[in-house]
């Protein structure tokens, strides 16, 4: 767990790394499901380009020897408006502990709001490829095996 908080308080692309299993999926709004470690770091510093001091501050977890949840508090400032995202990451691990799946469930809705209400960030929101698909802001997660 202190990996785990310590990777999100300040947000390291690289920081689950020895957690995280080399075919891990990571399923989550706004960027696309990413397919091992080399996708989850490109679309980490994306995000990073556009919310440099994106944050998570863990709230609470529970699990058992296959499944992990963990409750945090995403935060970054867009447009200089401070955004807090609620939300929660389902682990799926293998018999070494390792995650070789993780879902992430919170509603972008705060985000979308915030870059829509700042046309300065635009350009910078556009070009780092984070934003919403369709199909979410539609209210279908995506996120079913």
């Amino acid at each position: 767990m202190a990996t785990f908080t310590a990777g999100w308080a300040d947000v390291d692309s690289r920081a689950l790394d020895p957690l995280m299993a080399e075919d891990i999926e990571l399923v989550q709004p706004v960027i696309p499901t990413c397919h091992g470690k080399r996708q989850w770091w490109e679309a980490v510093d994306r995000l990073q380009s556009f919310a440099t001091d994106l944050h998570s501050d863990v709230l609470g977890w529970s699990g058992s020897s296959d499944r992990l949840y963990i409750e945090h508090r995403l935060g970054a400032t867009i447009g200089g408006r401070a955004v807090r995202i609620d939300a929660v990451d389902n682990l799926e691990l293998d018999r070494n502990g390792q995650i070789t799946r993780r879902t992430a469930y919170f509603d972008p809705t705060p985000l979308v709001v915030a870059v829509l209400s700042a046309p300065s960030v635009w350009p910078r929101w556009w070009r780092s490829g984070v934003r919403p698909r369709l199909r979410e802001l539609a209210g279908s997660t995506g996120h079913r095996r």
